[in-house]
């Protein structure tokens, strides 16, 4: 069961999409497989597929194929125009996560106190 709240437009479209991509993933996983390599293996996959499917929302020849979607040029720009926004948002959070871990981790050897022969 999929639950969305829809508010209109490519939005929906790309939830829809994204939401089948992880249905995809699933229903071809071996049933043969333990239940902990069916469900609880890399997640990378699973977003794979789900990204894979989101984005056909906005890739013009399928669209142009596939569906009657009127100003393909126009999605296939806003679509574009978003995964740039969240590409160089999670590079950021990437990189201010990288870089606040290296200054904790200096602080603590900067305070780090070495352990003289007389203490030990």
């Amino acid at each position: 069961m999929l639950v969305i709240q829809p508010i209109g437009g490519k939005d929906d479209w790309e939830a829809l999409f994204h939401e089948a991509g992880h249905t995809e993933h699933y229903a071809n996983t071996s049933a043969d497989l333990p239940m902990e390599a069916r469900r609880l293996g890399d997640m990378a996959v699973t977003e794979g597929w789900a990204m894979l499917m989101q984005h056909l929302v906005t890739e013009p020849a399928w669209l142009n194929r596939r569906l009657d979607v009127p100003r393909v040029e126009e999605l296939a720009h806003d679509g574009a125009v978003s995964l740039l926004y969240f590409v160089r948002r999670y590079a950021a959070s990437c990189s201010t996560r990288s870089s606040s871990s290296r200054q904790r981790a200096s602080r603590r050897c900067a305070t780090a106190t070495p352990r003289s022969s007389a203490t030990r």
